[in-house]
């Protein structure tokens, strides 16, 4: 692999390796590879106090591995499309695909791809 290929590898995947540098937020992503969940429900199983909820929600959100769906009142939390293959790999070693796609997807697949190449 060139420099260049790494270097943008690099610049793919650090905003995601961010996003998961925490315990809390690691749990979170966890806790979604079984489904959406509200926002409370999360709150109650997960042990978490709202106000650092909301900001480890909000650092997922922005790292492109959740996204949030409103109802009425309402915020439902679920893992992306495009994260859940990380984040299968992250909670059981399952396999992943290679980079396919520019954008967030290709992104968080180089993130997959970095880590299990070696």
């Amino acid at each position: 692999m060139d420099v260049d290929r790494m270097s943008a590898h690099a610049e793919a995947v650090a905003p995601i390796l961010k996003a998961l540098g925490h315990p809390g937020r690691l749990l979170i992503v966890l806790r979604l590879l079984e489904g959406p969940s509200p926002v409370g429900d999360l709150e109650s199983e997960l042990g978490l106090r709202q106000p650092n909820l909301s900001q480890h929600l909000s650092a997922l959100r922005e790292g492109g591995l959740v996204d949030v769906q409103r109802t009425g009142r309402a915020a439902i939390y679920r893992l992306t499309d495009a994260a859940r293959p990380l984040i299968d790999f992250l909670a059981g070693g399952r396999p992943v695909p290679q980079p396919t796609q520019p954008g967030r997807r290709a992104a968080l697949e180089c993130g997959v791809f970095a880590v299990t190449e070696g």
